[in-house]
């Protein structure tokens, strides 16, 4: 596993330092310093961190977890143009559709079948692919995509970005929080109740696998006791919990 992690690492640094020249962040910057004066901030341990064992950095969900070396997880960042995601997806699981708006990705599978999908824009043609371990994909940037485990097993990726502050707006979630008006109008002029409570039922990202894949890995539906909650998800939540406290 090591010299898989190695070529992954290795594939997504080609891909950012091809990327990070053009890049720009959003992010306030002090042009009075100097590169090497911005650094001197800097202890040596801000250069690093664990995507394995920081829960603070590290998004859970039901489907797995995501965690994320940006310049929120990692201020040293700046003026960098670079950020990285380690994926894991528990069977079926599935990293919802969303849109980095700030920056291409890089995706290495490092273990499972993935299958990964984007669109564009209006009138683009819907990209979908299965991955397997060993190959590479990328997601255009702004372009809605996703990831799902379509395995019984658990499913690994890095994802890397070509901007420290790559942003991410999950569609299904965030689209109930535009006003009523709108999302009727998108839904074909009525919004019903029973639509607008979606909104305070949505899965937490990464979400849960559809009931056919679960039932083909002979597991029970979400929110039965046999659910595949990975101990790799259920260690991050136990550590986000005490984090919250």
């Amino acid at each position: 596993m090591n010299h898989i992690l190695f070529l992954a690492l290795l594939a997504a640094t080609t891909f950012l330092s091809a990327q990070s020249a053009a890049t720009t962040t959003n992010e306030p910057y002090d042009y009075s310093k100097t590169e090497v004066q911005r650094m001197k901030q800097f202890n040596h341990e801000d250069f690093i961190t664990d995507l394995l064992h920081n829960p603070k950095s590290t998004e859970v969900g039901k489907g797995g977890s995501l965690a994320k070396m940006n310049l929120g997880s990692m201020p040293a960042l700046a003026r960098q143009g670079l950020a990285m995601v380690l994926i894991n997806l528990n069977p079926c699981g599935a990293n919802l559709p969303h849109v980095h708006p700030r920056a291409s990705e890089a995706i290495y599978v490092i273990q499972g079948n993935v299958q990964v999908g984007f669109i564009e824009e209006n009138g683009a043609k819907v990209i979908v692919n299965d991955l397997v371990q060993g190959q590479a994909t990328f997601i255009p940037q702004g372009s809605i995509h996703y990831q799902v485990n379509l395995g019984c097993e658990q499913a690994v990726m890095i994802a890397a970005n070509n901007n420290e502050d790559p942003g991410t707006l999950t569609i299904p979630a965030q689209f109930f929080k535009l006003p009523d008006g709108a999302i009727a109008a998108s839904l074909g002029g009525t919004l019903d109740p029973e639509i607008r409570a979606l909104n305070g039922s949505l899965p937490m990202n990464p979400a849960p696998g559809v009931e056919e894949c679960l039932r083909r890995c002979g597991f029970g539906a979400y929110g039965t006791n046999n659910h595949p909650h990975s101990k790799f998800a259920a260690k991050f939540l136990q550590g986000a919990h005490r984090n919250q406290k």
